[in-house]
């Protein structure tokens, strides 16, 4: 049995993890079904910190291909984030289904992540998260991005090696994950693989397979992802736009081929939960953390700016128009 949470029917767990659960449940008085992303222990101030941040960083840059979140609700002593349910499925879901994707198909799900990306940049917006799971697709293919991450905390696979030193996620930061996302799509393997700390050690020393020695991948794009997976930032593409402009140069875009339609209709696109890689606070986090001063509700609320409206403020939903969802 979950543990209740008041003006919410929980229905079922979609994401279970060691310090975070996420749930498909309906607010008190809806019929259109809400995500709901809580801690497990709703005492753990630095964990619900991390998920009101990015709640805060998503609806502060209030893009229409970053999901943000509709609001919290009370979850005694703490609260929990609301996203609203989209129906699809995510990158990962896909991968999983192909096994690769062509080229061409890479460049058109990652045109819109870099247009929103390089949109974003000029607030120094950084998402510093981008996993295959945190890039949903909406029912008609185009994505919608997810939970940008906060400092001290990545996905070990698909994070750029230089957090572990300590350094501030940047734009290249993101470009090397999208270089992992790149590697894995057109060959169904990731680069660098084992436990959390070899991965990075493998990163870390661009040690990994070339991706111009596997069948079927063209010199030229096997070039551009290798340069966006350089162990150094400063060898990389400056931003993700920069990376799609070179990755566009040698290939045109191709359709996404989306898998048929599933049997389940009630299937929610929000993906398993990835083993996180903690890092440590920054040196100054205890000095800045809202959460260890007791005002992380107020900060999260006076970043959003949401008008108040009951339990919950509102945010418009994206409806989808077809009907592949993740199985």
């Amino acid at each position: 049995m979950p543990r209740p949470l008041p003006g919410c029917q929980l229905i079922r767990v979609l994401r279970n993890g060691p310090v975070t659960e996420v749930w498909l449940g309906r607010l008190d008085g809806e019929e259109q079904p809400i995500v709901v992303k809580r801690a497990v222990d709703p005492a753990d101030e630095d964990t619900l910190q991390r998920l009101v941040e990015a709640g805060a960083v998503a609806a502060a840059a209030a893009h229409p291909d970053l999901r943000s979140p509709r609001g919290t609700i009370d979850d005694p002593p703490g609260l929990a984030v609301v996203y609203p349910y989209v129906e699809g499925g995510t990158l990962r879901c896909l991968l999983d289904e192909r096994g690769a994707l062509s080229a061409g198909e890479l460049v058109a799900l990652f045109s819109p992540v870099a247009a929103m990306l390089d949109a974003l940049a000029p607030s120094g917006f950084v998402h510093g998260d981008l996993t295959p799971s945190n890039i949903l697709l909406r029912t008609d293919g185009t994505p919608l991005v997810i939970d940008p991450g906060t400092p001290g905390a990545a996905v070990p696979a698909y994070a750029d090696p230089t957090f572990a030193t300590g350094r501030e996620p940047c734009a290249r930061s993101d470009v090397f994950s999208l270089g992992v996302i790149a590697y894995e799509a057109l060959i169904g393997r990731l680069p660098h693989r084992g436990e959390p700390a070899e991965i990075l050690a493998l990163a870390a020393a661009g040690a990994h397979r070339r991706l111009d020695t596997w069948p079927g991948v063209s010199p030229d794009v096997a070039v551009v992802v290798e340069t966006a997976l350089s162990a150094d930032p400063s060898q990389r593409h400056d931003d993700a736009a920069s990376f799609l402009e070179a990755l566009s140069a040698v290939v045109d875009p191709e359709e996404v081929r989306l898998p048929g339609p599933v049997a389940n209709p009630g299937t929610t696109l929000v993906p398993p939960e990835d083993e996180t890689l903690e890092f440590g606070p920054r040196p100054d986090a205890a000095a800045e953390s809202p959460a260890r001063t007791g005002g992380w509700r107020a900060a999260l609320r006076a970043a959003i700016s949401w008008p108040s409206r009951g339990r919950l403020a509102r945010w418009p939903t994206r409806s989808a128009s077809s009907n592949w969802r993740c199985p």
